[in-house]
């Protein structure tokens, strides 16, 4: 695929501006698998270190041009977030600051708090920054948040306090309380 040819070039330092072009060219790709083919494109500049394509890359109302980084609403398709991950500090370097990396890769709490891996680098910044997304955010199922809390905190208050909460709170959720 995209991310072993890129990977390739950028080992034997043969990264074309020719290719770099069509990287750039790919951001604004319309069509079927347009959100997979424009999240590839992103991380292929930013492996062959040319990320600031992205960062100067407009939609068409002049807008900074944002992906999805899950390419479906529940987040099952997680396959681009590790490679992300391993690219952390060079997308924050690039874009401004964590929350601009947030909000150009729609990184929404429902959507990648469950792809989440705690084993991956830099997991647990975005974990951080996520989490607190979701206490503003309705859309987080409380089966999503018990799920990332176990994951990355199985020890914390905090999810002791979400637990308790599907068995004795007001809220209580039916899946949130199957998970707990």
């Amino acid at each position: 695929g995209i991310f072993g040819w890129i990977e390739s070039l950028v080992a034997r330092e043969s990264v074309s501006p020719e290719h770099v072009r069509k990287l750039a060219q790919a951001l604004h790709t319309l069509g079927p698998d347009f959100e997979e083919r424009r999240i590839a494109a992103v991380i292929a500049l930013a492996m062959a270190g040319r990320l600031d394509l992205f960062a100067e890359a407009t939609d068409r109302s002049g807008d900074p041009l944002k992906v999805r980084v899950t390419t479906s609403y529940r987040g099952n398709d997680g396959r681009y977030i590790p490679r992300i991950m391993r690219l952390w500090p060079q997308f924050i370097e690039t874009l401004g600051s964590t929350d601009a990396v947030v909000d150009r890769l729609g990184m929404a709490p429902e959507t990648v708090l469950p792809m989440l891996n705690p084993n991956e680098p830099n997991t647990a910044h975005l974990f951080d920054v996520l989490m607190r997304k979701a206490k503003e955010n309705q859309h987080l199922a409380k089966y999503d948040e018990i799920n990332a809390l176990a994951r990355f905190a199985p020890m914390s208050k905090e999810l002791r306090k979400l637990i308790l909460d599907q068995f004795t709170g007001e809220r209580a959720e039916y899946w949130g309380a199957l998970v707990a």
